[in-house]
């Protein structure tokens, strides 16, 4: 093995202390050694000419930790909290709890039927309010969000990056997105545990493809029909790494979407074109600690209601916040 020439070993060492030093001052100037909440310059604030919606209502949902937020017959919300999942009036009043522990995500059907998934279940609440297993979770199974519709019911799994259907009787029918060489389809991919699945009033599956920063379209049987949205920090992009975390769907098809870390949601044509900004990153508090090294805030869930009004369930306050779109008050 030929030796390293000493200017070589000098000139190495010299650049692995330059590295070193400029760590050292960056985690300095960066991380918070008095034990002091850390001062994170806000963004800069959205283009007024994109803010397209307002805040008209919100309410606390009584919870410390909140997870998940769907929207059923009647307007009725329900949040998901650490121990049960909380109903709330559309004048944000709770209506009572569902005694499911520690569900992840929920999605109510046109009959009022709630679905609810924890860890080793994906549950169901009829109107009596008891809930009964729909289907047992296998070992290692994160599922993390359900979409119903006509065609079937969506389980976007984290854990193997793809989304089942099931008919209502729990049978499985097909599986969308998961890598399938044959039919260009490259995959899923989501370092972070939000994979989101929405159905549209045309019937085509919406899939989050967070670590590309990108939206899938689907048909219920799985064929791959678009692929839209770009990496970025600009408005219109969505921010790396890895967006949007949320979607949701409003009644004419457009798609609403959550990005996490520099929070902020937005509405797309269903084709991909950006359309405007229901809240930009500075509606959004930070929580008590923050790594200033990353800013990285939680994630928001977002659903829609029969009045297109967008909720946002925000992490940080525990609370409900209802936009709705400029002149529509």
């Amino acid at each position: 093995m030929n030796e390293m020439p000493e200017k070589t070993k000098t000139a190495a060492i010299v650049g692995l202390v330059v590295i070193a030093v400029a760590a050292a001052a960056y985690i300095v100037a960066t991380y918070d050694v008095t034990g002091e909440r850390p001062q994170i310059p806000p963004p800069p604030p959205t283009d007024p000419d994109l803010l397209l919606y307002s805040e008209a209502d919100t309410f606390d949902t009584g919870f410390d930790r909140v997870h998940a937020i769907a929207v059923g017959p009647d307007d009725l919300t329900y949040v998901a909290g650490p121990t049960s999942i909380r109903v709330f009036n559309p004048e944000g009043e709770p209506e009572g709890d569902i005694a499911v522990d520690g569900a992840r995500c929920l999605a109510v059907d046109d009959d009022g039927t709630l679905y609810a998934a924890t860890q080793q279940h994906i549950y169901t609440v009829a109107e009596d309010g008891e809930p009964a297993v729909w289907k047992e979770l296998p070992v290692g199974a994160r599922v993390t969000a359900i979409a119903l519709s006509e065609q079937g019911v969506f389980v976007a799994d984290h854990s193997d990056l793809r989304v089942r259907r099931y008919d209502r009787a729990g049978e499985f029918i097909n599986e969308i997105a998961a890598a399938d060489e044959r039919r260009d389809i490259r995959g899923l991919r989501a370092p972070t545990p939000f994979l989101d699945v929405a159905v549209g009033p045309d019937g085509l599956a919406y899939v989050t493809n967070p670590g590309f920063m990108q939206i899938e379209v689907y048909t219920p049987d799985g064929e791959p029909l678009a692929t839209w949205g770009e990496p970025g920090t600009g408005i219109r992009e969505f921010r790396p790494c890895c967006n949007p975390c949320h979607i949701a769907v409003l009644r004419d098809g457009r798609i609403v979407t959550s990005e996490k870390g520099e929070p902020r949601v937005k509405i797309y044509e269903k084709d991909g074109g950006f359309v405007g900004v229901v809240a930009g990153p500075e509606h959004f508090p930070h929580p008590p600690a923050v790594d200033a090294r990353t800013a990285e805030r939680p994630a928001n869930d977002v659903a829609v209601d029969s009045r297109d009004r967008v909720l946002v369930l925000d992490s940080v306050r525990m609370a409900v916040r209802i936009f709705v779109e400029k002149g529509s008050e």
